[in-house]
């Protein structure tokens, strides 16, 4: 189900506790930073891919749930905090305008199996399907655009949306039994064009390993 970014990252943030605890962190994990890109390489027993992204982000995993049920590992890349004025009730009569921190945009990437039930995707395609009737039901949803797209020498789906006061997109793709995404997430007072081109060199240099 979607959710708000602020609670999105707090909840990655919960289960990158609990998952290092009982999965351990940096599995086969190597960074290489040249200049302002980093190479990411990541090789489990789940999946292996490689990827460039700016120093601009902070990564945070990547974090692996390989004993789930459904077996998945995720890395999210977060935008530097910025500042933001929060109205806190005071009383019934009166509010207070208070300044605080917040994540303004993130990039995820996520690894998950696919599975073939009522609870859970069995293709990219259904993913997407799922992901678009949640938001949907939001009032303020709007759709922007959705074309196929090549990713890794597979091929992919990207798709761009609205809801509450994000903006999003995403690409989907299958590969080896695996539903594959690359999604950012960012507030819409944020700028855009430029987290969206780093969005665009991950998933040009998005490369799955063997």
């Amino acid at each position: 189900m979607k959710t708000n970014i602020c609670i999105k990252i707090c909840l990655i943030l919960v289960l990158s506790i609990i998952l290092c605890v009982t999965e351990g962190c940096n599995r086969n994990t190597t960074i290489e930073k040249s200049g302002e890109l980093i190479l990411f390489v990541e090789r489990n027993e789940l999946c292996s891919f490689s990827f460039e992204y700016s120093s601009y982000y902070t990564l945070v995993g990547p974090d692996y749930a390989l004993d789930f049920v459904v077996p998945f590992m995720y890395i999210t890349l977060l935008a530097p905090k910025d500042l933001t004025e929060v109205i806190v009730p005071i009383n019934k009569d009166e509010v207070s305008k208070v300044v605080a921190e917040y994540v303004p945009a993130a990039i995820e990437i996520t690894v998950a199996e696919a599975v073939d039930s009522v609870n859970a995707a069995g293709n990219a395609k259904e993913e997407i399907e799922e992901v678009l009737k949640d938001c949907s039901k939001h009032d303020n949803y709007r759709f922007v655009t959705g074309y196929p797209l090549d990713i890794a020498g597979q091929n992919g789906d990207f798709i761009e949306y609205y809801v509450r006061d994000e903006h999003t997109c995403a690409v989907y793709f299958d590969f080896d039994g695996l539903i594959w995404s690359i999604e950012l997430i960012s507030r819409g007072d944020y700028d855009y064009s430029k987290i969206k081109a780093d969005f665009d060199h991950i998933v040009e240099t998005f490369k799955i390993l063997d």
